[in-house]
């Protein structure tokens, strides 16, 4: 990202997505990745499609009715770690209640 100028539209970069981006359980009809958060993010992944429900005051991690076995904790502790990391780099993060509308949100090194 450090080659691209900062007077470039978000809306005029494409960025590598995964689907689903935490779905690692439930088998073939609902698992899609097979790579860990922080490999897809050092394989090149900026913008990471997140479903997730109310469960005891936190976000989990879901897709459908699997529990993906994380929470959206931690998906940002990757996230920020990754940041501190590459500070030149961008991660955006499409946020969904898993049945319900989008919400979207950067996730960025201070």
């Amino acid at each position: 990202m450090n080659l691209v100028k900062d007077s470039v539209s978000l809306s005029h970069i494409t960025m590598p997505e995964t689907h689903n981006t935490m779905a690692f359980y439930g088998g073939p009809p609902v698992a899609c990745r097979s790579q860990s958060l922080e490999i897809q993010v050092v394989y090149g992944v900026r913008v990471l499609d997140i479903l997730v429900k109310h469960d005891e005051n936190a976000l989990a991690i879901y897709h459908g009715f699997v529990f993906q076995s994380a929470w959206l904790s931690d998906v940002l502790k990757v996230c920020v770690k990754f940041l501190n990391r590459f500070r030149s780099e961008t991660l955006l993060l499409r946020l969904k209640e898993e049945g319900e509308g989008y919400v979207c949100m950067y996730v960025a090194a201070v």
